[in-house]
């Protein structure tokens, strides 16, 4: 089986039929988010490695050269990960993993693992912040990720699922958090990505609300409050579909009009209608949306092309 980040990456590259020539733009802008310093920058023109993640994978999808000999320059210095937080230190393992070719240091095998157990709760889940009690779905998701990525099996799994059943609200999705009065989309389409992913199961009830969160006009909300559809809610959302073979309907391909609504003059794409900035996260999300939509839809693209 694909972990989620292959299978993540598969999805992605069926973009590449849909975008045609426009290929050669987004690795260009991709290929120029990269620091001197030989990692991905973030939002802020900052080395990152939570970005470069998404610069990796968005060139692996696009099947353009990655950097590897920069990249690893980068994260040789990172060390072991001893002094980043949660989230970069995921990113760290999941780094090396697309560059190192099965060979990752030895020194972050060992320590990676020792730092995310650090994290898990009481509750049998993960959460970013160090000795919490009760685990959070972006927690879970980041360890899980990673525990894949370095081709090591995650501890209890079971535990890990009776987490993320304590983490249903009461309007039928999930919270990123316990205690959460209605479901948000990112968390939902994350839980149900999990469930699937470690049984071979998941939450059907969730899966319908899930469906339910489009946009008037295309894309995902963020939750039943939020006015506006985004890419991040969008992309989780669509690939949980895809992943749970859930049939494309009118609304789930309108998604691909959203998504293409969101790039910019330079190739990339932003996060949503009142964001004017690309980032990397959201031009590999937009790759993803496009590929799980279009790449093996046999539906006519250009009914999706915008004027």
């Amino acid at each position: 089986m694909l972990s989620v980040s292959e299978d993540m990456l598969a999805a992605a590259h069926c973009a590449l039929p849909y975008l045609g020539r426009r290929k050669e733009q987004v690795a260009g802008y991709v290929l120029a988010q990269m620091a001197q310093e030989g990692a991905f920058m973030n939002r802020g023109m900052m080395p990152d490695l939570y970005y470069s993640v998404f610069g990796i994978d968005a060139l692996l999808a696009l099947d353009a050269v990655v950097p590897e000999e920069r990249l690893a320059a980068y994260l040789r210095g990172q060390g072991d990960g001893s002094g980043l937080d949660y989230m970069h230190l995921t990113c760290l393992a999941r780094c090396w993993a697309r560059i190192a070719h099965g060979r990752i240091p030895d020194a972050v095998l060992d320590s990676i693992p020792r730092r995310i157990e650090a994290c898990r709760t009481r509750d049998g889940g993960y959460n970013t912040v160090y000795k919490s009690r009760r685990g959070s779905v972006t927690g879970i998701y980041l360890a899980f990720a990673a525990y894949q990525d370095m081709r090591l099996q995650l501890p209890d799994a079971a535990g890990v699922l009776e987490c993320l059943s304590r983490l249903r609200t009461p309007d039928g999705g999930y919270g990123n958090e316990r205690g959460m009065h209605s479901g948000t989309t990112l968390a939902t389409a994350g839980a149900l990505i999990l469930q699937q992913m470690l049984s071979g199961e998941h939450d059907r009830n969730a899966a319908e609300w899930l469906w339910r969160q489009t946009g008037d006009e295309g894309g995902f909300t963020g939750s039943p409050e939020t006015p506006l559809p985004d890419l991040l809610s969008t992309a989780t959302a669509v690939y949980a579909a895809r992943l749970l073979q859930h049939a494309p309907d009118q609304k789930l391909l309108a998604s691909v009009v959203f998504t293409e609504s969101l790039q910019t003059d330079e190739g990339g794409y932003s996060g949503h209608w009142l964001d004017s900035q690309a980032d990397l996260e959201y031009t590999f999300y937009a790759l993803l949306v496009l590929g799980c939509l279009m790449g093996d839809s046999g539906i006519d693209s250009s009914e999706f092309m915008l004027e």
